[in-house]
């Protein structure tokens, strides 16, 4: 049995499998007030951010989680006068969590070549794929233009401090915000001129080195979706 043990990931997981999770887990998040659902989303992204080896990121997550699970459990003991705006506080950041750890592993864990492949495999139309593509390339870019950007700023003594925010506010804003909306509208027009290179509008069938399709693994995350889904909306 074909596992997928994959490069990047330990085990290999359709691409689609990775967005129906990000889209049932948000609808759901947003919805319930079960922490029991929200504990079995949290451990299902979890599992896949450490498969991905985002492990910096799923430590900081699971601390955030565990956080607002004692928030929730010992607001009554630390703060007395306003357990309830301590326990929203803690809910809320719960309901983001699910969309926030889905987005991160879709952006960081799947590559454009096999989000392509995934898409084909559905039958999509390239007006759909294309722009997802070059949304997937998008913000990674755009992080690293960010970082280049901050890295200057902070050369020439306008760093990211608590006191240029303070009293250099205008200057901070215009410095950076400025040229990532400039470097924002060519990187959109770079990245879909790449893509067209690359023969994403060409009406051929193209082929792919990606090995994308459903496994066991998958059916099973799937399957657990599903359940939460049903458990949600219809029970």
């Amino acid at each position: 049995m074909d596992i997928g043990l994959g490069r990047d990931n330990y085990i290999s997981v359709d691409p689609r499998t990775k967005m129906l999770l990000l889209v049932l887990f948000t609808l759901i998040g947003f919805r319930s007030t079960n922490i029991l659902i929200h504990s079995v989303m949290f451990m299902t992204m979890f599992l896949l951010m450490i498969n991905g080896r985002l492990f910096v990121k799923a430590a900081k997550m699971l601390g955030i989680f565990l956080l607002t699970l004692a928030l929730d459990h010992f607001s009554n003991v630390f703060f007395p006068g306003g357990a309830q705006a301590v326990h929203i506080v803690a809910k809320m950041i719960r309901l983001f969590m699910p969309a926030i750890m889905g987005f991160s592993i879709m952006i960081l864990t799947v590559k454009v070549s096999e989000f392509i492949a995934a898409f084909e495999r559905m039958h999509l139309p390239d007006e759909v794929t294309i722009p997802f593509a070059v949304m997937f390339r998008f913000f990674p870019t755009i992080k690293e233009e960010w970082n280049d950007i901050r890295n200057a700023m902070a050369f020439r003594g306008l760093g990211l401090t608590i006191k240029n925010l303070f009293f250099r506010t205008s200057i901070i804003y215009e410095c950076s915000f400025v040229p990532l909306l400039a470097d924002t509208v060519l990187i959109a027009d770079e990245l879909s001129a790449a893509a067209l290179c690359r023969g994403l509008g060409a009406n051929k069938k193209r082929t792919y080195m990606a090995d994308v399709r459903l496994r066991p693994v998958d059916f099973i995350l799937m399957t657990v979706t599903v359940l939460l889904t049903v458990l949600e909306f219809v029970f």
